[in-house]
């Protein structure tokens, strides 16, 4: 693979002169190496140091819910890592840390905060786990990451994006994800930017989210987003994530005082299916189904829904149709979907993703500790192609570990596929817009 300059880039290695070569050795040959993580250096063939010696393996710790609410997102999360660990072994391992194999250590969460806590604490007493993925639930990883870095173990956020994740000041904890917050920016960004180019403008917005911290953090920034476009926000409501049918009261107050549009947000899919059937069962038309990242998403939501999720619009970090602007996408696309029988979508693709930043930054780590791993982390450069990294528009991190280059599409459920409607330098299909379903 190669970058834009068409300087060869290879996951799990690294070109080096031979004065970084030097440099690089004499860090090794000072720094305090983690307890139970021997990076040792060798003699080379001029007398110096030729950097750590050679590993066998490398444990990477992953923190997903196999069971639980979200366990059909862990699932294929843990193959999206698994799918780039199991390319960068058949390629020979990790070739800056002599060659060594990468192996997950799976954890399941359970859906629980609390479980994610236990499940991380197992894994930094394990000395010889040099980094955690997870959790792809930010209240989740928001309890559970403090825990990797009070014991100074690299923690990278999968499908996380909770500024509160960040925020913090966290010195091991990295957020290669856009902020949730994103969402919002980028979903009241087209609904302005549709309704100009259509003439076709809201006039009484609703905020409708389920009663998760994220959730909240979300529907607030929406609230501010529209208000500073100019649109009417009537209200913002929360329905239990437990029971999305208690929706069903918001969506007959927004059918009674004829709200054009709520703009909401559902994390699973099966609380975005149960939604969506809220509002044909109330007979609520409105101009259109926006939603802001969740379930809405999921390939599954097309598929349980048919026809009925025809037009609804929705935010994701990854939407495999952006494979037409993106050759790599297409590449471990079709590999994932080969594997697994579905495709990429936005937890899938980002869970990749977390494995390519895990993977880049080792293959420029002087050592193999957790500190070097870390030190190799904050200095991340990713554009879209290099590595395994395929999710608009690259990643580096700023002075929180949050990545500042990643942003959201918008997409949109046509014919039965999701189309990129939004940014225009990534779209494929022009927006239906107004719809009455």
């Amino acid at each position: 693979m190669s970058d834009r300059n068409g300087t060869a880039r290879w996951p799990g290695g690294i070109r080096r002169s031979r004065r970084q070569f030097l440099r690089d050795s004499a860090i090794v040959a000072g720094a305090a190496m983690t307890p139970g993580l021997l990076a040792a250096c060798a003699e080379s063939d001029d007398g110096g140091s030729s950097g750590p010696t050679q590993l066998s393996e490398i444990k990477i710790g992953l923190v997903l819910p196999m069971t639980g609410a979200a366990a059909a997102y862990g699932k294929f999360a843990n193959e999206a890592i698994k799918m780039v660990f199991d390319d960068v072994n058949a390629k020979g391992g990790i070739a800056n840390l002599g060659g060594a194999k990468l192996i997950p250590v799976l954890k399941d969460s359970a859906t629980d905060a609390q479980t994610a806590v236990s499940c991380t604490q197992e894994l930094v007493g394990d000395s010889g786990v040099l980094a955690i993925l997870g959790t792809i639930q930010s209240d989740a990883t928001a309890v559970a990451s403090p825990v990797a870095d009070r014991a100074k173990v690299p923690w990278i956020c999968t499908s996380d994006g909770a500024k509160t994740i960040v925020d913090r000041g966290f010195k091991y904890v990295f957020q290669p994800p856009a902020y949730s917050t994103g969402a919002a920016d980028s979903v009241i960004e087209w609904l302005d930017f549709v309704s100009t180019k259509t003439g076709q403008r809201p006039q009484k917005i609703m905020i409708m989210t389920e009663d998760a911290a994220v959730a909240v953090e979300l529907a607030t920034a929406m609230e501010s987003q529209a208000k500073a476009k100019g649109f009417q926000v009537v209200d913002r409501v929360t329905y239990p994530a437990r029971d999305p049918n208690a929706s069903r009261a918001i969506v007959q107050r927004a059918k009674a005082e004829n709200i054009d549009v709520i703009v909401q947000h559902s994390y699973t899919p099966a609380n975005a299916v149960a939604v969506r059937r809220v509002f044909q069962e109330v007979g609520y038309n409105p101009m259109g189904i926006v939603t802001a990242t969740g379930g809405q998403a999921s390939p599954s939501y097309g598929a349980e829904l048919g026809a009925l999720a025809e037009n609804t619009v929705n935010t994701s970090y990854f939407n495999p149709d952006v494979s037409a602007r993106i050759p790599l996408a297409k590449e471990l696309n079709d590999k994932f979907k080969a594997i697994t029988g579905t495709n990429l979508d936005h937890v899938s693709a980002t869970n990749l993703t977390a494995a390519a930043v895990a993977v880049d930054a080792l293959g420029r780590a002087t050592s193999a500790s957790r500190d070097a791993l870390r030190d190799a982390l904050e200095q991340t450069d990713l554009k879209v192609g290099d590595g395994y990294w395929i999710i608009p528009e690259g990643c580096k991190f700023d002075e929180l570990n949050h990545n500042s280059r990643q942003i959201y599409l918008v997409n949109q459920w046509q014919n039965g596929v999701q189309k990129v409607i939004y940014p225009e330098e990534y779209a494929t299909a022009d927006a239906v817009w107004p719809v009455r379903t």
